[in-house]
């Protein structure tokens, strides 16, 4: 294992930390091999996953169209906009493809037991949410299969009132267009 680990770790990168926090349970050959693609060079942060904050989301009431129509016109005002993670001290920016993304992951928000006036608040508050989130980890472009982009998750717990559930941030990185904010959608604690 530590000869891969460093196989992963360059001379350029020979002041980052490994982020391993990921690492198979199993220590059989195939977990292994399975889950190497979740290892990866992360600036050095302060990761601490136990600790929770959660953020109190003020949801708007309104229609669909008057609640999306004020989203589309926030987002929009934050386009290109670079956002800082307190945590780990990720650059990420909000391109049209992300907006579009947050807009239409309002389905899976309420999927996923939360109101479309939930999911519109939250994203509202999206600079907040990604600077406040904690990072989950880097991962391979398994969906599309590109090796051009990686992904980061982030979660960050959220309340509206009584009712809490977490915030699913997830950033593509390019290599040549850096790392932008793609999608976000909301989940039950259970997730």
């Amino acid at each position: 294992i530590v000869d891969i680990v460093r196989e992963k770790i360059d001379k350029e990168n020979a002041d980052e930390v490994l982020d391993i926090s990921f690492a198979p349970k199993r220590s059989d050959e195939s977990a292994l091999s399975e889950n190497l693609g979740n290892f990866d060079i992360m600036p050095n942060a302060n990761l601490n996953r136990t600790e929770k904050v959660e953020i109190p989301i003020k949801v708007k009431q309104g229609d669909f169209k008057t609640l999306q129509t004020q989203l589309d016109e926030k987002l929009k005002s934050l386009k290109n906009t670079e956002f800082i993670n307190d945590e780990t001290g990720i650059k990420a920016s909000l391109a049209s493809n992300g907006i579009g993304e947050i807009l239409a992951n309002v389905k899976d928000s309420v999927k996923n037991g939360f109101t479309f006036a939930e999911h519109f608040a939250t994203a509202y508050d999206l600079e907040n949410i990604f600077k406040t989130a904690k990072y989950q980890g880097k991962f391979k472009d398994n969906k599309h299969g590109d090796l051009n982009v990686s992904i980061h998750r982030f979660k960050a717990f959220v309340s509206f009132g009584e009712k809490h559930g977490k915030a699913r941030l997830t950033l593509k990185e390019w290599r040549e267009n850096g790392k932008r904010i793609y999608s976000l959608k909301l989940e039950s604690l259970e997730k």
